[in-house]
């Protein structure tokens, strides 16, 4: 299977996962987020997702660049967009679990920002944040955004674009 090929396969199973029919739950897993103690939260998510019978898909990510907000959880519900919620500890995570994931409404109050270009009131664009806005994010603009152990998000988010441009030059166009 050749590169184009695979990146449309890539696409499909990314916009399945974005933009389907099932919750999902992002957890910072970067260096930062472990400091902070997800893996205990991780832990915790997994029981309380038992106890609350939620049917969800639990996504790792990479640091978003922002550690001292870790732990960092992000709520995507269907035809939503993704909520990042800072600082989610053990009641927090509950709570979100509860009402966001399980009820359907963000916590404005708990919420650091949406990601994307959805809007939801009350909570701002989080690459509007002091923190993010004057970034451009280039290299690092799937940080925290995908699982990076994945593949298919790599792909389906433009990666290996250089690559693939580079491999279609000859030297001297590459230099």
């Amino acid at each position: 299977m050749n590169l184009e090929a695979r990146r449309k396969e890539a696409n499909a199973c990314w916009d399945k996962l974005s933009r389907g029919d099932r919750p999902l739950v992002f957890v910072g897993s970067a260096t930062c987020g472990l400091a902070a103690g997800v893996s205990d939260l991780q832990g915790f998510l997994n029981s309380e997702l038992e106890r609350l019978k939620l049917d969800v898909d639990v996504i790792p990510t990479g640091c978003i660049g922002m550690c001292f907000a870790e732990p960092l959880v992000d709520v995507k519900l269907p035809d939503q967009p993704r909520v990042c919620y800072a600082k989610v500890d053990r009641k927090t995570l509950t709570r979100i679990l509860e009402q966001h994931v399980a009820g359907g409404k963000p916590l404005a109050d708990l919420a650091l920002g949406t990601l994307g270009d959805e809007e939801i009131a009350g909570i701002p664009k989080l690459f509007d944040l002091a923190v993010l806005k004057p970034q451009v994010r280039i290299a690092l603009r799937n940080c925290g955004i995908i699982n990076p152990a994945d593949f298919n998000h790599y792909l389906a988010r433009d990666g290996y674009l250089g690559l693939q441009r580079a491999l279609s030059m000859n030297p001297d166009e590459v230099i």
